[in-house]
């Protein structure tokens, strides 16, 4: 989020051909953000920052995490309203799974919310690890939910064009579009039957 309010960094990227960033954008509930420490999403404008990345010629791949401590209902929805607002095509939503020996682990074992009995593989679609805040059944309902909305076919298209057109077109360098010695084609056609 602090890069989406740095244009001269925007820019440094762009010229050495960073054209994509992931952000752990994480929730669009300040409170959720606040019960995970995670000021640094609270500290610039979510959307601000987003649409100024976008605008610059940046891919955002954004993540979103459901099931976090402070979230109440409805917190799919939200995420996915989010995602609709700043037209990110390429999202990631996980369950909060609780990996061991991290911040989040201690304090769960502390107050006795870890589960001995899920395992270890953290995958994308594990099973809680953790006793969550509010009722599991309730979160995993919302995250299928989130799933099913986000990429319906003719929603994520329709999303992905609204990106892609507001973005900056990327710079290109004259010499490799006019075909000049920086020029690097990747099949030459002499390689093929028949070419001209």
């Amino acid at each position: 989020m602090n890069l989406g309010q740095d244009p001269e960094m925007i820019e440094l990227m762009i010229a050495a051909n960073l054209r994509e960033v992931f952000i752990g954008i994480e929730s669009p509930d300040e409170n959720v953000l606040e019960a995970s420490h995670k000021y640094h999403n609270i500290k610039n404008p979510l959307i601000e920052s987003l649409h100024n990345l976008k605008r610059s010629g940046m891919e955002v791949i954004g993540s979103f995490i459901i099931g976090m401590d402070g979230e109440t209902t409805g917190a799919g929805k939200r995420i996915c309203a989010f995602i609709e607002q700043t037209d990110l095509p390429v999202t990631m939503l996980g369950v909060l799974l609780a990996a061991p020996h991290t911040k989040l682990w201690h304090r769960l074992e502390k107050e006795g919310r870890l589960r001995q009995d899920v395992g270890e593989d953290l995958g994308t679609f594990s099973a809680m690890n953790f006793e969550p805040s509010r009722p599991e059944a309730d979160i995993m309902q919302e995250y299928v939910d989130a799933w099913n909305y986000l990429y319906e076919p003719s929603r994520y298209l329709a999303r992905t064009y609204r990106y892609y057109l507001a973005m900056r077109p990327a710079p290109r360098d004259p010499e490799r579009a006019a075909g000049g010695p920086g020029a690097k084609t990747r099949f030459p056609a002499r390689n093929f039957p028949g070419a001209i």
